[in-house]
């Protein structure tokens, strides 16, 4: 265990390339977030103009019957 982790952490080139990568992944696992975020509200503005447009189209052609 002990040449394993010398080779892993006390070799610069390879620390360096294992701090990359958990950066990059820090990176990713911050933007999922901001993603699902944005799509949700994406998602939220769709269905409200959908049933925006529906009401919309019931008080127009369908008066007598919201009444």
């Amino acid at each position: 265990m002990g040449v394993l982790y010398h080779f892993l952490f006390k070799n610069p080139g390879i620390n360096k390339k294992i701090t990359e990568v958990t950066n990059h992944f820090k990176k990713i696992l911050i933007f999922i977030p901001k993603l699902k975020n944005s799509m949700e509200k994406f998602i939220n503005k769709k269905i409200n103009r959908i049933f925006a447009g529906l009401i919309r189209h019931l008080k127009l052609e369908h008066s007598d019957i919201l009444e």
